[in-house]
């Protein structure tokens, strides 16, 4: 896969009666031979992300740069949610370990008595 930057050439945004709402963008990057690919997105968000001539990042295979998508990123905020369930297992785990020695020494004062 490659990362490129594409233009913003043009946006819409969906009739109020359409089943999905949201805004289609209209895309322009160029390809190592030379050609311009024209991408187009739909995003579902209100409001339109992007004013025409914005420049964004695209991700495309080699093989089909036709078939590029939309690469957002949010400065690293799209880990926040995996970040989080990470550090709640470690949280869990040292509560566990953190009782499993509590119970370990009672028992060895236990013994000693």
């Amino acid at each position: 896969m490659v990362y490129t930057t594409a233009t913003l050439i043009s946006s819409h945004e969906t009739p109020l009666r359409a089943n999905r709402q949201g805004t289609y963008y209209e895309f322009q990057y160029a390809v190592p031979d030379g050609r311009q690919v024209v991408l187009s997105e739909m995003v579902t968000s209100s409001g339109s992300l992007y004013r025409d001539g914005d420049s964004v990042t695209v991700l495309y295979s080699p093989d089909a740069p036709e078939h590029g998508r939309l690469w957002v990123s949010r400065g690293g905020a799209e880990f926040l949610p995996a970040l989080g369930g990470i550090a709640l297992a470690f949280v869990g785990l040292w509560g566990v370990i953190h009782e499993l020695l509590k119970r370990r020494r009672r028992r060895q004062a236990t013994a000693r008595a």
